[in-house]
């Protein structure tokens, strides 16, 4: 039996380990790594988009309560209000199933995730 029929044969291959855990593993870790430095790269431009009108919008309001054309924000109401839809949904737990669902995407995703971040 020749090396090219052991990989290309179709009666081997639904046997062969290669092609039925090496294979999709190499696919979903290259997909991961892809999906992961676009999506720190795009995080990272957004977020500098999103950081500035924030901050536009932040003052804004500081200006427009200044002056007196809208009354105060009530911020520990609003930090106790946050806290508490924080704790009811039990956010970071369902968080961390969610990425440790698929070991070998999310292996590769995080990694490439960060250098997306820094080479944005």
């Amino acid at each position: 039996m020749d090396l090219f029929s052991i990989f290309w044969n179709k009666e081997t291959t639904n046997s062969n380990p290669i092609y039925t855990i090496i294979i999709p593993t190499l696919t979903q870790i290259g997909f991961g790594g892809m999906v992961g430095f676009f999506s720190g790269y795009l995080l990272k431009k957004a977020g500098k988009i999103v950081g500035v009108l924030f901050a536009l919008v932040f003052i804004s309001i500081q200006v427009l309560i200044y002056y007196g054309y809208i009354p105060g924000v009530d911020w520990a109401r609003l930090g106790k209000d946050i806290t508490h839809v924080i704790n009811k949904k039990n956010i970071l737990t369902t968080l961390w199933d969610i990425i440790i669902h698929d070991i070998p995407f999310v292996a590769s995703f995080i990694p490439f995730f960060i250098l997306g971040l820094k080479k944005g």
